[in-house]
């Protein structure tokens, strides 16, 4: 009985997060920006997304929506989600400039500990627009969403 309240739950979730954002495609590359619609992302959670609730807004067309992977240099060969930029947790706070503070950023790491460090380091620089995917990549991974491989 749980589960299917839970998955009920995430529909009613992903449903909201679709009819809150545009219905345009998806387009990547556009200076880091996941998708390139004129329809603002709006996110009801007040800090952690799951990995369907990210996929629905990546899925959504809403923008200007980046994707942080705040990994470690070192653990890049554990593939990525599509789309997404890599400024490592420990040189963000250098490279801001690299991040527009008008657009919807979701951090990610492998885990969840570095998100934590890059989230906090965003809202100290007056980033109001943050979310973790908590559980990050595993998490994406194990929800059955693609991880490019690196090259």
């Amino acid at each position: 009985m749980r589960t299917r309240t839970v998955k009920m739950t995430l529909a009613f979730v992903m449903i909201a997060l679709l009819s809150q954002c545009s219905d345009s495609e998806t387009k990547e590359g556009n200076n880091g920006n996941v998708n390139n619609s004129s329809a603002p992302c709006v996110i009801e959670n007040e800090k952690y997304l799951s990995a369907e609730e990210v996929a629905a807004t990546i899925d959504s067309g809403c923008a200007p929506l980046l994707l942080l992977n705040v990994m470690p240099a070192d653990m890049y060969t554990g593939g990525h989600i599509d789309g997404s930029v890599e400024i490592p947790y420990d040189e963000l706070a250098d490279r801001l400039d690299e991040v527009a503070a008008d657009q919807t950023i979701i951090v990610y790491c492998k885990g969840g500990t570095y998100s934590e460090s890059a989230y906090d380091t965003l809202i100290g620089a007056g980033y109001t627009s943050v979310w973790v995917l908590q559980g990050g990549l595993n998490a994406w991974e194990f929800a059955g969403y693609e991880v490019v491989p690196v090259e």
